[in-house]
């Protein structure tokens, strides 16, 4: 872990420390004696939502820019390089390395002006899903941080966006899904295009999504070796309840109380 932020609350007897790492993708939730000393303070000391971060400075280990916006923070998410912190009023504050994700250029701070609701991260650029149902992404385009033409289809009406490696996919209100990024790591949904209508949800391993229609279908996309096909695989066209995903493979838990993995065999595919 080289890069990490931490999120302060606090009750009646503990100090909630929520840590986001972004080299690991990782993140853990610590609770601590409301009386244990961090750092030289007492927790006392912290205010809730407060955001401290360390590690490699060029990569979201120093917010020196940002700091004195750093404050009352709901949640963090991350790049590899970057982080994006939202504070309870749904001001989006981004800092590291600026070419992917650190920075959010003005026609990107034009967009989340009315606050978001929620943000997540590829490896090098991040995607925000506004208050009012849009969404407006920023960093690396070749890893999702510019939605091209399906600009005015992610206008509104989306409920959150997923993420592989380099690639992200919104499920919106109608049940439909929006791709944009990279293609061979899920950007690109023309294979099962025809067949993306009333999705429930959506998962991804790190480089293909897979999702749920409401008549227990599942459709996959993206690469290949790591689920992104599923049409030699039996038991996903009309009976799975939910899907789930590790780094690189999938299961679906059928309605019979079966279970149907596919994808990378070392990571659960089999």
């Amino acid at each position: 872990v080289q890069v990490c932020a931490m999120r302060v609350s606090k009750d009646m007897r503990h100090c909630h420390i929520i840590i986001v790492c972004v080299a690991s993708l990782w993140s853990l939730s610590v609770a601590l004696p409301i009386d244990e000393v961090q750092d030289g303070k007492e927790c006392e000391d912290y205010q809730i939502g407060d955001l401290l971060v360390w590690g490699d400075l060029q990569n979201g280990g120093n917010a020196d820019a940002v700091q004195n916006e750093l404050y009352d923070i709901r949640t963090v998410g991350a790049t590899t390089f970057a982080f994006a912190a939202i504070r309870s009023d749904g001001t989006v504050i981004a800092w590291g390395d600026t070419e992917k994700g650190g920075f959010i250029d003005a026609d990107g701070l034009s967009g989340i002006a009315g606050g978001v609701s929620s943000v997540v991260g590829t490896m090098t650029a991040f995607a925000a899903v506004t208050l009012a149902g849009g969404v407006v992404a920023w960093g690396n385009d070749m890893a999702g941080g510019d939605v091209g033409t399906d600009a005015g289809n992610l206008a509104s009406g989306v409920l959150e966006v997923v993420a592989t490696d380099y690639a992200f996919a919104a499920l919106k209100d109608d049940g439909s899904v929006i791709a944009w990024g990279w293609a061979p790591g899920g950007g690109n949904t023309a294979d099962v295009a025809s067949e993306l209508y009333s999705i429930t949800d959506i998962v991804a391993t790190h480089n293909a999504f897979a999702a749920l229609r409401s008549d227990g279908a599942v459709k996959a996309w993206g690469s290949d070796s790591v689920g992104g096909d599923t049409s030699g695989v039996v038991g996903l066209d009309n009976n799975v309840r939910t899907i789930y995903a590790s780094r690189k493979a999938f299961v679906a838990h059928t309605y019979s109380n079966t279970v149907v993995a596919w994808g990378d065999s070392d990571w659960g595919g089999d």
